[in-house]
């Protein structure tokens, strides 16, 4: 739609969203995606335009998530009987 990556797209809608330039009608819907109204869209647009020009490029870090599983055993000492 706007032809930019999402992160890029998120961070203007949120920094317009703090300054009170965009419409009612855009909002957060659950944690992370915006439902944003047409009109509200040109605005995007000339940030992310703005922010281009004005702004130096900045890469996203990518966010890893290590999960570590632990393998339990149970004792079968218990349940012997001698």
């Amino acid at each position: 739609m706007l032809g930019k990556d999402m992160s890029s797209i998120r961070q203007a809608v949120e920094v317009l969203r703090e300054e009170h330039r965009l419409s009612a009608e855009t909002f957060l819907v659950g944690d992370r995606s915006w439902r944003v109204t047409p009109s509200d869209v040109q605005k995007i647009q000339a940030y992310l335009e703005w922010s281009i020009e004005e702004l130096p490029s900045v890469t996203a870090q990518r966010r890893v998530r290590r999960v570590i599983k632990h393998k339990v055993e149970q004792r079968n000492d218990l349940h012997r009987q001698s």
